[in-house]
């Protein structure tokens, strides 16, 4: 049983470093990091498994709709999916 957040609006140059930066205060929360591209954009999307609703859920509200790649940077779009639907 895993919660996935999706975050999606992110610059084009995104690495798997940065985007484990971005989870690294709740890392032993984290099950998987990954950068996919989206199937019909071709931009990159961070997809991540959190153990834990609860955390995924703070995670959810402190990332979404932040410019947490400075202000040249658009707004980060976060999606919460349950796994188990």
């Amino acid at each position: 049983m895993f919660f996935i957040l999706k975050i999606k609006n992110l610059p084009l140059d995104i690495s798997i470093r940065e985007a484990s930066l971005i989870f690294s205060l709740c890392i032993n929360d984290v099950f998987f990091i990954d950068i996919i591209n989206d199937s019909i954009s071709n931009l990159p999307i961070i997809y991540s498994k959190f153990y834990s609703k609860n955390i995924a859920f703070q995670v959810f509200n402190l990332l979404n709709n932040k410019q947490i790649f400075g202000i040249n940077y658009p707004k980060i779009i976060c999606e919460l999916i349950d796994s188990n639907n």
